[in-house]
């Protein structure tokens, strides 16, 4: 595989930061530890997470695969369609394309 693919794979979703490992291949341990909190309601001191739960909202991309199908991939959580670009390109098998169709309501 190219060089800057295999970059690309050892890098957080979230913050593009490439740390020592990957948790199930997306996110760095810190990013990681957000999104549960997220998840869960709550952060260490019991409140709200308010800083993440502002910058998430739904995103989407169109995905141009090895078949040569375009398709639409929504996420409800990501931060930015980078994020979202980023995780389809680490599950991705072979070559992938993206694209940005009409803005889509939430």
């Amino acid at each position: 595989m190219a060089p800057l693919v295999e970059r690309w794979r050892k890098v957080c979703a979230r913050c593009r930061r490439a740390p020592g490992r990957c948790i199930n291949g997306i996110f760095c341990p810190s990013c990681d530890m957000r999104e549960r909190e997220v998840q869960a309601g709550r952060n260490g001191r019991g409140t709200l997470p308010r800083r993440l739960l502002a910058r998430l909202h739904v995103e989407a991309v169109v995905v141009i695969d090895s078949l040569a199908v375009p398709r639409i991939v929504r996420a409800p959580q990501v931060v930015d369609a980078t994020e979202l670009m980023v995780r389809q390109a680490k599950r991705a098998k072979g070559p992938i394309a993206f694209g940005w169709g009409r803005r889509h309501a939430a």
